[in-house]
């Protein structure tokens, strides 16, 4: 792995599946921890976004120092 910072584990690897830029329907946000290993799967089920994106920000709240490592990410 590319990534030598001395605390990896505050490195997430985001994926986020939805049907644009602007989206109307995000399928999926799927954090992995660099160092761990550990996956965070907030999964829409289709229909359920909003209870998981609601986790979703609960969860990036709760861990303000994460770094989110991803492809095509705009900050």
């Amino acid at each position: 792995m590319y990534l030598t910072h001395e605390r990896l584990d505050r490195y997430w690897v985001l994926d986020i599946e939805a049907n644009g830029l602007a989206p109307s329907i995000i399928w999926t946000v799927v954090l992995k921890n660099c160092a761990t290993g550990e996956v965070i799967d907030f999964s829409s089920g289709g229909w359920n976004w909003l209870y998981k994106e609601h986790d979703f920000k609960k969860w990036l709240e709760a861990n303000p120092d994460a770094i989110l490592v991803g492809h095509n990410i705009i900050s």
